[in-house]
């Protein structure tokens, strides 16, 4: 861990967190991973590797999820107040 340049653990710290706040998302509507899949036009391990928090999301990929869970692209990045992603 001590080989982790700052930047490195901001960018893994963010994509945890955009994961954390697709999956919030996701429940507040009451949609598992298959149904935004199907909402998506996606297979079911794609959303699972979007809420891995591994992924590097594309702007075109995070507008097609926003559309799908009826949200604004903006509030993907929004902390809600129940998130609660371990600091990396």
């Amino acid at each position: 861990m001590a080989e982790i340049i700052p930047l490195e653990m901001a960018q893994t710290q963010a994509k945890m967190e955009l994961a954390a706040r697709i999956e919030d998302l996701m429940k507040a509507k009451g949609w598992n991973k298959k149904q935004l899949a199907a909402a998506v036009g996606k297979q079911p391990s794609e959303v699972t590797k979007w809420c891995s928090g591994t992924q590097n999301l594309t702007m075109d990929v995070l507008t097609e999820i926003a559309f799908a869970l009826e949200v604004e692209l903006a509030s993907l990045f929004i902390k809600s107040p129940q998130q609660s992603v371990k600091q990396v």
